[in-house]
């Protein structure tokens, strides 16, 4: 038997936001994964300095709409007035080639400092990855060298930064958000019947438990006030004035032949 190996699962939907405590962590993690591990640019750590005051955009999956992993990541920063820097993205291997995940990140890292005053955003980026850049409207300054490994500085075209599709920029701010609700649907607060309106009111036309008729669902009650006895019928203690008595059938109060009757 060939058991051939079974490609991972690759979510495509897929939620871009601002790193919230577990998905700065995993993202932390997701560097040293890639940046350590796999292409050797650093040892052991890649952390530096600008963590402390980057802020971290994040790419989490999502699974019948509850997030359940990170995919992605990229760290912006401000350098100087105006000037605002990006670096360190990552894409986790498992989803790599999963259209919009690098892409998202690019775009919402660059719109992010767009609004927040940037006059220029610029990035290191490795060489396999310029021609992402280079079709998001990307401009390509110089090569340079990063810890031995060649590198082009670019910069984002901040004109169009708020002008491209928002998709990705929107779940920045509700990357869980709830569907509409259905104006089909009767609420609580329209015509359909409420639990206090389905029951009848005392002032509705229904009896209620101080009127003659007793209530819904509700079993008579004896008033002995009122109640006559029959005397047309024997009662307990009292002997039937016009029946005449049958001797073939025992009375109460007269022993029965056949449960007194001894067997043989």
């Amino acid at each position: 038997m060939i058991l051939e190996p079974v490609p991972p699962f690759r979510c495509r939907d897929v939620a871009f936001r601002a790193a919230a405590d577990w998905e700065l962590a995993a993202y932390h993690q997701l560097r040293r994964r890639v940046f350590c591990d796999e292409q050797r640019l650093f040892t052991g750590d890649d952390l530096d300095a600008l963590d402390a005051r980057a802020l971290v955009l994040v790419a989490l999956s999502r699974t019948a709409g509850v997030i359940d992993d990170l995919v992605g990541g990229v760290r912006t920063w401000e350098d100087a007035p105006g000037a605002w820097w990006g670096g360190r993205l990552v894409t986790h291997p498992d989803h790599r080639g999963t259209a919009g995940i690098a892409t998202g990140l690019i775009r919402l890292a660059v719109a992010t400092a767009a609004r927040r005053g940037a006059r220029s955003f610029h990035a290191t980026v490795q060489i396999q990855n310029v021609p992402l850049f280079l079709r998001l409207g990307w401009t390509q300054l110089a090569a340079v060298d990063v810890r031995g490994a060649p590198h082009a500085l670019m910069a984002a075209d901040l004109a169009t930064a708020l002008d491209e599709p928002t998709r990705d920029r929107a779940s920045l701010t509700t990357p869980t958000s709830a569907p509409a609700r259905r104006t089909t649907s009767p609420t609580w607060d329209q015509a359909s019947p409420t639990w206090d309106q389905a029951s009848p009111t005392p002032n509705q036309a229904s009896p209620t438990p101080n009127q003659a008729s007793p209530a819904p669902n509700q079993a008579p009650t004896w008033n002995l006030a009122s109640f006559t006895p029959n005397t047309s019928r024997p009662t307990w203690d009292q002997a039937s004035p016009t029946a005449t008595p049958n001797p073939s059938r025992p009375t109460w109060d007269q022993p029965s032949p056949i449960l007194d009757r001894t067997a043989a």
